[in-house]
């Protein structure tokens, strides 16, 4: 899906209006080759080493449109995991995931089958990187996906808008660090929603705060989720929710 600046502008306010986040929504790209950077103007390009989750949260929190290059990632495993860097053996056995500083599994093959899990979600072959925009003034006017960072009950209101009016089930992997390939790659490879409850990287590097949570859709399940929420709200489902106080007929 295609829009202008303006269209994803008000796409972003109307999102904001009626579920207000913390921060405004993120426009991702992936890059097919280092020349896909060049159609951006005003691109800022990650210099130091860096996540993918925490050029997602600079763009949602200094609103600016930013990209980052296989190179620029904090690890391989980083890279590997948001598509943009070839997975070596230390991936596929990994070593990250069973050795200090992290080690989330307490022995090897626990943690090859966690990376092998998340095969069937990234790409074939990596991409060139991927840039970011925040929807109050995106520079991506195709995106890949879109990611949201919001209160978890704004996320329940935000996918019950989305099978408003078009019912369906939604289920959500969890694979554990990183979720990075459940949000925004797996949206991209499947064209399903995504969804995170915070990884230790998007909390510490993302600047995913408490309490919020990450969901991803595609431009067409985004323009439909917020479509959705307006119709709950205009039949009186507002958000957030909240009882009020029912005062006796004589006061």
């Amino acid at each position: 899906m295609k829009l202008t600046k303006q269209e994803w502008q008000d796409l972003n306010n109307r999102l904001v209006m009626a579920l207000r986040p913390l921060t405004n929504p993120v426009a991702v790209k992936m890059i097919d080759t280092p020349e896909g950077f060049k159609e951006f103007s005003d691109l800022k390009m990650v210099s130091n080493s860096s996540t993918g989750c925490q050029v997602i949260g600079i763009a949602a929190h200094f609103h600016m449109t930013i990209g980052i290059e296989p190179d620029k990632f904090l690890t391989t495993y980083c890279g590997a995991n948001c598509g943009c860097c070839e997975r070596d053996e230390e991936w596929h056995d990994g070593v990250l995931l069973s050795n200090p500083p992290y080690p989330w599994h307490g022995n090897q093959d626990a943690a090859r089958q966690h990376m092998a899990g998340y095969l069937d979600t990234l790409p074939e072959k990596p991409y060139a990187g991927m840039v970011c925009s925040p929807l109050d003034d995106n520079d991506i006017l195709e995106p890949d996906c879109i990611s949201v960072q919001i209160a978890a009950s704004g996320a329940f209101h935000l996918l019950a808008g989305l099978i408003e009016a078009d019912y369906q089930r939604i289920d959500f992997p969890f694979r554990g660090e990183s979720q990075c390939v459940d949000t925004w790659m797996y949206t991209i490879k499947t064209g399903k929603p995504g969804l995170s409850l915070g990884c230790r990287g998007d909390r510490a590097m993302g600047n995913l705060q408490s309490g919020e949570v990450r969901v991803t859709l595609t431009c067409e399940q985004f323009v439909k989720a917020i479509e959705g929420v307006e119709n709950l709200i205009n039949r009186g489902v507002d958000y957030p929710y909240f009882a009020p106080i029912m005062l006796p007929d004589n006061v």
